[in-house]
């Protein structure tokens, strides 16, 4: 699990712990396809939040680059982006 990592916490208050999914290699097709659906963003988020309280972590890097390009990425990728992180 991540207890090792959240862990770090109690050496320093002030950290903040993060989880990143996507990155460089990832490209843009899974996350078009998720985002396109109103519905799969609503269960992404709660699905996000509610993995993220479990394992005590303040925060998700979502790094998908760059949406509306590479690798299946559509034009509406930017509007479903911002639709997604409001």
């Amino acid at each position: 699990g991540y207890a090792k990592f959240t862990g770090l916490k109690t050496y320093n208050k002030n950290l903040k712990t993060m989880l990143a999914i996507g990155g460089w290699n990832e490209g843009s097709s899974r996350f078009s396809t998720m985002v396109a659906d109103p519905s799969r963003r609503r269960e992404l988020v709660k699905n996000a939040v509610k993995f993220l309280r479990q394992n005590h972590f303040d925060g998700l890097d979502l790094d998908w680059e760059y949406p509306a390009f590479r690798d299946g990425g559509k034009p509406r990728d930017r509007n479903n982006y911002a639709d997604l992180v409001q």
